[in-house]
């Protein structure tokens, strides 16, 4: 009997056991997926009440007064969304080409420019570029991400992660003449 009880009180340890862990993956897992969707959202009109007072420092050898606004792209090399991404981008710097976009463009990567640049000229991203530049001076901390500072380096506008064709858009509309 004692025998019949000590199985038992082990398969209902074992099951404890089982449910716990599950319960913990499970949260787990909706908070690595909640976050990886906030990655690929634009950062939401509230989220700019104070965001829009906050002062973005200019990468060195870069002025945020030379233009009116600065459509910043903070990349990085080997990041997929970014390379997933170039196309958008390349866009991007054919409007400027074609003095089509009131905001003029500056890519920000942390690499170093003999891997970087290849990299955007082979994708047709052909801007200003800063290389070797910690993110996070720009307070970015993911790649991709698009920021719209106006020339006094108040950030206006935001985009993390992998544009949806809309937020493309979005992004047009805003830089555009």
């Amino acid at each position: 009997m004692e025998r019949g009880m000590t199985s038992l009180k082990s398969a209902i340890e074992t099951t404890t056991n089982v449910a716990l862990l599950a319960i913990t993956c499970l949260i787990l897992w909706v908070f690595v997926a909640h976050r990886g969707l906030l990655l690929h959202s634009s950062a939401q009109a509230s989220d700019f009440n104070t965001l829009s007072s906050r002062i973005i420092s200019h990468p060195p050898g870069y002025e945020w007064k030379k233009h009116d606004e600065t459509l910043v792209l903070a990349l990085r090399s080997g990041c997929h969304f970014c390379s997933q991404s170039m196309p958008f981008y390349q866009r991007l710097s054919h409007l400027e080409q074609g003095n089509r976009l009131r905001a003029h463009l500056l890519v920000v990567m942390p690499d170093p420019e003999s891997t970087a640049r290849p990299e955007l000229s082979a994708a047709g991203v052909n801007v200003e570029s800063i290389f070797g530049q910690p993110l996070a001076s720009i307070r970015v901390s993911g790649t991709p991400t698009l920021l719209l500072v106006d020339s006094a380096g108040h950030l206006k506008d935001a985009w993390v992660g992998q544009l949806q064709p809309e937020q493309e858009q979005e992004v047009v509309d805003k830089v555009k003449y």
